[in-house]
């Protein structure tokens, strides 16, 4: 049995960017649409895109959301001996960590 399924984590806003952007590129529509907008010197575009994923997570869903949505079927295969991978893809800044780890407070020691 092979499946492939992508899922999309649209983080909290960074407090830095509040200040820059007063809109959001990406707003959850359903459970599996989200939509893009271009974003440019705090103006949207008229014009928005659309795309559908197997399951769509915002700044509303925690990890554990993600974790029994996304995750814990592939923990389920893998203890059944079938092989599973969870990947996190993104660039840099993207929110990867946070969505794997949730808010990680660093220990200066």
């Amino acid at each position: 049995m092979e499946r492939f399924k992508v899922g999309v984590r649209i983080r909290p806003q960074i407090e830095r960017n509040n200040e820059k952007f007063d809109v959001e590129a990406a707003i959850k529509l359903d459970d599996t649409v989200v939509a893009l907008s271009n974003v440019g010197s705090g103006q949207v575009q008229a014009k928005r895109q659309a795309f559908t994923f197997d399951h769509i997570w915002d700044r509303d869903n925690g990890q554990e959301d993600i974790y029994e949505d996304g995750v814990l079927e592939l923990v389920d295969d893998v203890l059944d001996g079938i092989n599973a991978t969870a990947m996190c893809y993104g660039q840099t800044g993207s929110g990867k960590t946070f969505t794997a780890l949730g808010f990680v407070n660093h220990n200066p020691l």
